[in-house]
């Protein structure tokens, strides 16, 4: 094996994990252990490590909702300045630390970049995505040589010292680390391994699973889809609203029909979505008042599942909009 990989459904664990890993190290080079120091690193999520999260006014869902448009829109600025991609993207991140006097700051640590980068912006950019375009995370893996083991607190202060993206930066290295600590998603999520973890999924990886027991209950929660049935009626009446406004021809109707289509959308699509949302609360309705009082999960929050979990089959929900709505599970 090339590498041992660590995973569990419990932060703190993953910091127990840490411990060990340090302790090993520092029994390592005092030599009352006969190996050399082992490298780690700890994988945490984009929102756990984003500059602009950690130390900016972002929350935590707002770094995923804005983190792929600025990261596209960066490959884009550094495609069209027809340089060498390491070029164009180092330019790019100087340009956004000319100048720059309330930096964006972290335990102390500042960056050379501003606060917050604007979100609504044609031109706008991040910046340490553009800089770790520019350096592939030099500074980060000479770090992390030096402490063997980086943890994504270790990690960000010297990704943002050094002006760079801290995720990319956590993939730049996953490939070189002899300890690699994470969760549950890191390898049994389809697309966190194709996105992130692939490189670590393979027959030279030695894996331990931390409270393996209830692997097959985390896992099932994890993968199956739940809805409150308000949710369900607030996204109708939202939906509802925005029809009605666009159907206004007012300034405000015609700002939101100018950002769907923006997004790709137009008004025929937002009156198939709605039209498909209704017809699901009347199917759910249905289910509800067609099932016994057994069906439900007791509770302040009664649920019933669409199939039996220990069966693999489609559920009651997939096979009705297959039915009534081909096409809408590929869509």
């Amino acid at each position: 094996y090339e590498r041992i990989v660590a995973v569990t459904n419990v932060k703190q664990q993953q910091e127990a994990f840490q411990d060990d890993l340090q302790t090993i190290n520092q029994r390592a080079r005092n030599g009352s252990l006969p190996i050399n120091p082992v490298s780690g690193l700890t994988l945490v999520g984009k929102g756990d490590v984003c500059a602009y999260h950690v130390g900016g006014d972002w929350t935590y869902n707002e770094v995923y909702e804005y983190c792929s448009g600025l990261r596209e829109r960066t490959r884009e600025l550094i495609a069209d300045r027809h340089a060498g991609e390491h070029q164009a993207a180092s330019e790019l991140a100087e340009e956004a630390s000319s100048g720059v006097t309330n930096k964006l700051s972290i335990d102390g640590t500042r960056s050379p970049f501003p606060e917050e980068p604007t979100v609504d912006d044609s031109t706008s950019y991040c910046p340490f995505y553009a800089q770790s375009q520019a350096d592939s995370a030099a500074e980060v893996q000479r770090v992390q040589a030096e402490d063997r083991l980086l943890t994504p607190e270790r990690l960000v202060q010297t990704a943002i010292d050094a002006g760079t993206c801290p995720h990319t930066s956590m993939r730049s290295l996953l490939d070189d680390v002899e300890i690699v600590i994470g969760n549950y998603q890191h390898v049994f999520s389809p697309q966190t391994v194709q996105m992130f973890s692939h490189p670590i999924i393979d027959d030279k990886t030695f894996l331990i699973v931390d409270e393996a027991h209830g692997l097959v209950t985390d896992l099932r929660d994890q993968f199956s889809y739940s809805i409150e049935k308000w949710e369900l009626t607030n996204a109708i009446e939202e939906l509802d609203h925005v029809r009605a406004t666009i159907s206004t021809g007012t300034t405000e109707g015609d700002l939101i029909e100018k950002v769907c289509r923006q997004q790709g959308y137009d008004t025929g699509d937002i009156d198939a979505l709605f039209e498909l949302l209704t017809e699901a609360q009347e199917f759910v309705d249905e289910l509800i008042q067609s099932a016994s009082a057994d069906d439900f999960s007791s509770g302040p929050s009664p649920r019933t599942p669409l199939r039996d979990p220990e069966e693999p089959q489609p559920d009651e929900f997939t096979e009705w909009a297959a039915e009534y709505h081909p096409g809408v599970l590929e869509s």
